[in-house]
């Protein structure tokens, strides 16, 4: 009997656009929550690729996955439809989508998203400059893999810029030249 490898991330609450905590059910049951001190809402932010992470709920140890029609669901099994593409939007609010599934005409993204109620929202329904796809993560503990994460990006970010350095609009850090 083989039990699958507990990997570790940054642990992270994330907060969507319209105010709501990603939430987790013991049951694997996804929604949004304005009680930020839930247990439920606590989220290990896997690096699985560059960019890409696995979004894995803290207490019930399922993974937040997109299917091919655009329903979020849980898995109890870490699988290519766990895996999403982490990037900073405009305002600094991070998007999580899909790193499996697109548009197939147009090849939007499909982003995973929390309604104004806290639903989790289909992939194809949520725009990228839209509330409902805005996260921001609240960081708590652990140190994310300073290559593959943005939230490290973010993070190093400001201690860069506290330091003399300067960070672009995107996040990338860029060191003062004299040219």
């Amino acid at each position: 009997d083989f039990a699958e490898p507990q990997l570790r991330g940054a642990i992270a609450r994330l907060r969507g656009g319209h105010g709501h905590f990603l939430h987790m059910g013991p049951d694997g049951r996804l929604d949004g929550t304005c009680e930020e001190a839930g247990p439920g809402t606590l989220f290990n932010l896997i690096p699985v690729g560059l960019r890409v992470v696995a979004i894995q709920g803290t207490r019930a140890g399922r993974y937040v996955a997109m299917n091919g029609a655009g329903v979020v669901y849980t898995s109890v099994h870490f699988t290519p439809e766990c895996r999403f593409k982490e990037c900073v939007f405009e305002n600094y609010h991070v998007l999580y989508a899909s790193a499996l599934y697109r548009q197939r005409r147009s090849g939007r993204a499909w982003y995973l998203g929390l309604d104004r109620h806290g639903r989790p929202m289909a992939g194809p329904r949520v725009r990228k400059d839209k509330a409902a796809a805005h996260f921001l993560p609240q960081l708590l503990e652990g140190e994310p893999n300073t290559q593959n994460s943005l939230i490290c990006t973010q993070k190093l970010g400001l201690e860069m810029k506290k330091s003399g350095l300067e960070t672009q609009k995107l996040g990338f850090i860029t060191q003062n030249q004299p040219w």
